[in-house]
């Protein structure tokens, strides 16, 4: 059984080092495992080419809901589309240039490229994961996620629009199987969110999410004396504070 750490990140990421983070902490203990290994995905600003207006309908409400709620929002929310200028940067080893935007706004179609990769490179379970979140690597391969063709921490949207199923949190992160990930693939983008959008086609394609509480947010985080698997160390508004990712991998089980 092979499985992919899967990381959707940026180039703005990787200039400011953040991908450098997830190597020089929790990604240390990936050869611990001989069958896992990760990616890190990072879009080359390709336009999309196909109808986008849904996606757009629910960014614009996510655009309002949270700049209601908090109006110093990240920059990440903003009304306007902005083109997104991809550089000469030249990926690392452990990096795959995808051909589709590298902005927050169609982050859901560079999740769906980075399963479209696995699915062809052979891989059996695909972890998705945000670059601000910290993997405890030995919880999460005796995590048993192997038992279940979609697994995370569930959550309940309230809203119609997204037909009120529960569906993996992303930022902690949620594994899928790669049947799971061809139905992924082959569907359409519909959501801006990639974690409501996976929830959404894997509902309707009779799969079932496995609640499972262990992938949690900060500061909840992986310690001795818990049984937490991850941490998610920004959710909107506060914004990703790399030394974080260091604070916590210091303070890991051991």
């Amino acid at each position: 059984m092979r499985a992919l750490i899967a990381f959707s990140s940026c180039e703005k990421y990787a200039v400011e080092k953040k991908n450098q983070a997830l190597r020089d902490t929790f990604l240390k203990d990936v050869p611990m495992f001989p069958d896992l290994e990760y990616k890190i995905f990072i879009g080359d600003g390709t336009p999309i080419k196909e109808d986008t207006s849904t996606l757009q309908m629910e960014y614009d409400i996510a655009f309002k809901e949270w700049t209601t709620r908090f109006p110093a929002s990240p920059a990440v929310w903003e009304k306007k589309d902005k083109p997104q200028r991809f550089s000469n940067y030249a990926p690392e080893s452990d990096e795959v240039i995808l051909h589709v935007p590298d902005d927050y706004k169609n982050i859901s179609y560079k999740t769906r490229e980075g399963f479209r990769w696995a699915v062809q490179h052979g891989f059996d379970f695909i972890f998705q994961a945000c670059p601000d979140t910290y993997t405890h690597i030995p919880r999460l391969m005796t995590s048993r996620f192997e038992a279940h063709s979609y697994t995370g921490r569930a959550l309940l949207n309230p809203t119609p629009r997204s037909g009120r199923q529960p569906y993996g949190q992303g930022g902690p992160g949620f594994w899928i199987s790669a049947l799971s990930a061809q139905h992924l693939v082959d569907a359409p983008v519909t959501d801006w969110a990639p974690d409501r959008w996976v929830g959404t086609v894997l509902y309707n394609k009779g799969i079932r999410l496995y609640g499972d509480n262990r992938y949690v947010d900060y500061p909840q985080r992986p310690q001795n004396g818990n049984d937490f698997i991850t941490s998610h160390l920004a959710c909107v508004p506060t914004p990703y504070d790399v030394r974080l990712m260091y604070s916590v991998y210091e303070g890991r089980p051991r």
